[in-house]
């Protein structure tokens, strides 16, 4: 994955559990939720971390506090 590709949620990204809420994201995003990758900061001691520009409303990041995702939680949109 590199900046500028089109990217969705996973279908892990979907199940994460997010400032105590049964599921995350709290609602169906459903097909439409496509953004823009326009950032990844690489790290030696813990996974890369993914900043992601959403077209429509989107999550906001993977934690309450952060406003990225890691690898695993975003796939190509085909």
């Amino acid at each position: 994955m590199k900046v500028g590709d089109l990217v969705t949620l996973s279908a892990y990204g979907k199940n994460l559990k997010k400032a105590g809420q049964d599921t995350w994201p709290p609602r169906d995003w459903g097909e439409k939720l496509v953004g823009i990758l326009y950032k990844i900061e690489e790290y030696d001691y813990e996974p890369s971390t993914y900043y992601i520009k959403w077209f429509n409303e989107g999550p906001s990041g993977r934690d309450w506090w952060s406003k990225c995702f890691h690898r695993k939680d975003l796939k190509k949109v085909r």
